[in-house]
């Protein structure tokens, strides 16, 4: 595997890479990345122990792949992991929960139906986000901030009907009742792009699958509409939810920050490309989805 291509002005053929050669290529390689630090081979490699570490590679295999004689090493080199990387690990581990629990207890589809709301739905659209708020948002905004209520939220939907690119989903169990919202709407910053917004799950209903369902129908509502892109915004501090978009192949736009000083707190933005085809197809308001 460790080829290259000798000068046509020496034949052309093939031959096994130098070590020289191999620290060239890293040299070369670091240099169109444009990091500018010195970088060589073992540093490389320390590079990909730390990567596979951070994403939840058990040592056992990672030691298979390096070559070290026991884990210890590992152990000892690499504890350099930031309290961040133990929150990420918490995280992967409480998302595969959610596949253990649909597993356990049957697929989303046989309990949850999503279709397009409208502004007859906004009191139970309002009902989701409310309740559903008050426990995501704890411990975010400051400690004098005043809850959101209800009131406040119907005016910012009903307001938010009046954008004729909105769209609302609705997520609901099969006895009727409302657990789940998402919406879109053309990006007011960028032409030719799509927002997601209002993605909220009631509590109860946390790592059932519901949120990566309300997720994908929203990605196929905005790929419907011809958007090749979307963005969203997000509280800087809500660890959990940007672990769940940051899952789904969000990437945070670095240095797009929004501040709102009156509720003393931070977004940041993310954006994404659409794939050619997320989910089902949704129809017109009232049409319904099974998942």
């Amino acid at each position: 595997m460790a080829l290259k291509r000798r000068p046509e002005s020496l034949g052309g053929a093939y031959e096994l890479l130098t070590e020289s050669g191999v620290q060239q290529l890293v040299r070369n390689l670091a240099r169109m990345a444009g990091i500018e630090r010195r970088v060589y081979p073992h540093l490389l490699r320390h590079s990909y122990i730390t990567w596979a570490i951070r994403r939840g590679m058990h040592p056992m295999q990672i030691r298979q792949i390096v070559g070290h004689e026991s884990t210890a090493m590992i152990d000892r080199v690499y504890t350099h992991l930031v309290p961040q990387d133990a929150y990420a690990a918490m995280v992967k581990a409480l998302a595969d929960v959610e596949e253990d629990w649909r597993i356990s207890f049957g697929s989303t589809s046989d309990r949850i139906r999503i279709r397009e709301a409208n502004q007859a739905d906004t009191r139970r659209l309002v009902d989701v986000h409310h309740r559903t708020v008050l426990v995501a948002y704890a411990g975010i905004f400051p400690p004098n901030s005043p809850e959101p209520r209800p009131d406040a939220l119907q005016r910012q939907w009903e307001l938010a009907f009046t954008d004729p690119t909105f769209r609302a989903l609705l997520a609901e169990e099969d006895q009727g009742g409302a657990v789940g919202t998402v919406a879109v709407r053309s990006d007011p910053d960028i032409s030719g792009s799509g927002e997601v917004c209002r993605l909220h799950v009631l509590p109860g209903w946390w790592g059932s699958g519901v949120g990566t369902a309300l997720h994908d129908a929203a990605l196929t509502a905005l790929r419907t509409a011809g958007s090749a892109q979307a963005g969203l915004w997000v509280l800087r501090d809500n660890r959990r939810a940007r672990a769940f978009y940051e899952r789904r192949g969000w990437q945070l736009v670095e240095g797009e920050v929004l501040a709102l000083p009156d509720a003393g707190v931070i977004e940041v933005r993310y954006r994404r490309r659409l794939p050619a085809c997320v989910g089902p197809r949704l129809a017109g308001a009232g049409s319904q989805v099974g998942w």
